[in-house]
């Protein structure tokens, strides 16, 4: 997984094929279980979010990018 800050309100992250498998998720499981692609969303956020630029209460967006070596999420 590479991340990249590009302000204070948007982080972008590149998880490969291999990270989502480490996580028990496929590009598929995206399009179905919402609680489990919330989830797996949140865990992402955690640990990119190192300098906690992101707090409980502000509204968060994940848009999800498919890339044929993983997924780019770009959240803000």
């Amino acid at each position: 997984m590479k991340k990249r800050i590009i302000d204070d309100h948007t982080i972008k992250v590149f998880v490969t094929r291999d990270d989502l498998k480490r996580n028990g998720i496929t590009a598929l499981d995206l399009l179905g279980d919402h609680n489990q692609i919330e989830r797996f969303f949140y865990k992402i956020l955690d640990q990119v979010d190192t300098q906690h630029l992101f707090t409980d209460h502000e509204p968060l967006t994940f848009r999800v990018i498919p890339d044929k070596l993983g997924l780019n999420i770009i959240i803000s």
